[in-house]
């Protein structure tokens, strides 16, 4: 049995989706939008608890907390092998360990002979990356991987309730970001700032509120307007971001950000340190942002807007 889950870009709104911030901001809203990079999981009945796939160095289960926590909190004995075919690059800040627990969750409901609703598989990723993390975890990763599309979710019910939103035609051609391979830990950058945040912080209390109040901007901006007003937003988005986390970029990737024309803007995705930049503007020169990445030492890569979210394969 297979089960693929894809990747996401947060747009807006990141970090505001991690209790208790979700709960304490007063109408909190992230926005995101799933990318066609996935990851496939497939179980191997008669197996001895190997995992093992393309560029992986063959390991058992007990070996890997992701897997490891899997088993043990469904109470499976793992009897199977399982096959990772991923295509989301390691450390990339675009949700990719969620991709994989949505598909191993799932695989691993199936198999104890249930059908799972969406919502339940989002209840037991939850507690899962809380405790692979050790610290708290949002939940956006997981909607963006089980639904796919472009998503708004909101926390005013005391959990998150998605609300699927119209692709505009801004962000429905080639989408680009560059990858810088600096490995990050992003749940304890995340951390930071949420303890900060919950002990009083004024500065990024105040910062947090701009973000949010940002999401909904963008929100207009993806249902009623254009790509300028989307462009400003993010622009709005990104700037927010360096103000909130001083080591948000690497080097590489403030002197990437700094060659681009005006006319662009580059959003780190997910906690920063490292990972990803999604680059927007509405007619992007992909020969000038290769070379430009190539320049700082980054990778130009290149995706599209997945609509489909984890699945059968």
């Amino acid at each position: 049995m297979s089960i693929s889950a894809p990747a996401r870009i947060d747009l807006a709104g990141g970090t505001l989706d991690i209790p208790p911030l979700c709960f304490f901001i007063k109408e909190t809203l992230t926005l995101n939008l799933a990318v066609n990079f996935r990851v496939k999981i497939t179980m191997e009945p008669a197996g001895k608890g190997r995992v093992h796939g393309p560029g992986l160095e063959p390991a058992t289960i007990a070996d890997l907390p992701l897997f490891d926590h899997a088993f043990e909190y469904f109470g499976l004995v793992p009897h199977w092998d399982i096959l990772v075919e991923n295509d989301i690059p390691p450390a990339s800040g675009l949700g990719g360990s969620s991709a994989m627990l949505v598909a191993l969750v799932e695989n691993l409901m199936l198999l104890s002979g249930r059908r799972p609703a969406r919502k339940d598989i989002l209840s037991a990723v939850t507690v899962l990356e809380n405790r692979l993390l050790g610290k708290p975890a949002g939940t956006q990763d997981g909607i963006a991987a089980l639904f796919g599309g472009l998503n708004e979710i909101r926390f005013e019910s005391g959990h998150p309730e998605r609300i699927p939103m119209n692709l505009p035609e801004y962000l429905s051609g080639p989408i680009y970001m560059v990858y810088s391979k600096v490995q990050h830990h992003s749940g304890m950058n995340n951390w930071s700032l949420v303890k900060a945040a919950c002990e009083g912080d004024a500065r990024i209390l105040k910062l947090f509120q701009a973000l949010n109040e940002n999401s909904h901007v963008m929100r207009t901006a993806l249902v009623e307007g254009g790509a300028g007003e989307f462009l400003a937003c993010l622009r709005r988005e990104a700037e927010l971001r360096d103000d909130l986390w001083p080591g948000l970029k690497t080097e590489s990737m403030a002197g990437f950000t700094a060659g681009l024309p005006a006319e662009y803007v580059a959003k780190v995705c997910g906690a920063g340190g490292g990972g990803c930049m999604f680059v927007y503007t509405p007619d992007p020169d992909k020969e000038m942002l290769s070379r430009l990445a190539g320049k700082h030492g980054l990778e130009l890569l290149q995706v599209q807007a997945e609509l489909e979210g984890s699945c059968q394969s």
